[in-house]
Parts: C-alpha cells; structure tokens; sequence
C-alpha cells in the first residue's frame, strides 16, 4: 500500500488537468479569487508571498505573481512543470512542504488551500509554527483546513486514489493561536458534493 505523501504525489501527477485545466475551470478555483482579494488587500507591491500546495498555478500564482515576489511549492511533478508553464513570472520548487525551512521573517503572505491537510496531523501543528517564524510582523497566513475530525482515503477522487487528514475547528483555532497567530476570520465551507461543511476557511495575522 502506498503511503500517505506518495498517494498524494501520485495522485496529483494523474489527474492534473482533470482537477483544473490550464484556463483554471474546475475544481474550487471561482471560489478562492475573494480569498485571493483578502490577502491582496493586505499586501504592498512587491512583498513576497509563498504558497504551499500551489497545483498548477492558476488562480493564486497568477494572481499574485504580477505584483508580487511569488513562490510556489507542491508535491506533484506534473503540477509544478504546469505552473512553470502557465505562470512566467512566478516561482516554483516542488516538494514537501513539512519540510522546508525559511529564515525568520522571509514572507509577507502564506497561502494553503486545501493543501496542508493532505499532510499527517503530526506534521501539520509543526508546519503551523513554523510557517508563523516565516512571516514578518504583521505577515497574513490564509488556510484552508478542516472543520471537524476525519483522516482517510478516497479510491476515486477525480480518477485517482487521495488522503486527507483534519482535525476540527476548535483544534486548529487552538492550534493557530499557540502558534501566536491572531485568527481575523474563519468560516466553514460546504463540500460541493456533500452539501455540508467539511472544511474551515482561516484569515490569520501575525501579530
């Protein structure tokens, strides 16, 4: 049985252009551009941000990348020669989020749409620190994270084998906030396919 990252990894690399095409139609992606304004509104031209599980590049690389220093990372080859591809002006380095390391203070903005919860749940309050060193003073971080308690598999998400793991709202607010961060605004959002909410939609700043 593959394991977590390498399902993940795997995944993404076979079902790229059905999850969203290189105009940027499918999965989720209308839904982020008042996400994308949120952070904007914060930002001055220039400030660098970092997105972490970045896909293809489209919308928050190409949002971004215009005006700003953009770095995006994300575990599926396919994903990143994609974004390389349809957004020129940004950066891109695959691979494992848990993993990298930034010197204090790097980043002004920190994006992770659905993306740090397809990490194990014992990487991901570590991740949560240290993605609040990365930022400056003042620095936003918006998430994507869960709203209640599940960790498992899908056999067919898309056309291919998928892991997630989330614990619930009250937990990541807990979690985000011993991480020093001050949460602006969290919402839950509803699961297309299920009609219900699933995930939980994070603002935070460091203060």
């Amino acid at each position: 049985m593959l394991g977590s990252k390498q399902m993940v990894r795997k995944g993404y690399n076979r079902i790229s252009y059905q999850y969203r095409d290189d105009q940027g139609r499918g999965e989720d992606a209308q839904n982020m551009l008042p996400w994308l304004r949120w952070v904007e509104r914060r930002l001055k031209k220039g400030e660098p941000v970092l997105e972490l599980g970045c896909g293809m590049g489209i919308p928050a690389a190409k949002y971004f990348a215009r005006n700003h220093s953009y770095l995006g990372v994300d575990l599926s080859d396919v994903q990143i020669r994609r974004a390389k591809k349809l957004v020129l002006q940004g950066k891109f380095r695959r691979g494992d989020m848990s993993r990298l390391r930034f010197p204090a203070a790097r980043f002004q903005a920190v994006l992770g749409f659905y993306s740090l919860i397809h990490l194990p749940l014992k990487e991901q309050r570590p991740l949560l620190r240290r993605i609040y060193r990365w930022l400056k003073p003042g620095g936003v971080l918006a998430a994507m994270l869960g709203h209640h308690r599940w960790t498992g598999r899908e056999k067919d998400w898309f056309g291919a084998e998928m892991f997630w793991s989330h614990v619930d709202q009250r937990t990541y607010s807990r979690w985000l906030e011993e991480a020093g961060f001050e949460i602006v605004h969290h919402q839950p959002v509803k699961e297309g396919k299920l009609g219900k909410a699933v995930h939980e939609l994070f603002f935070c700043r460091k203060k």
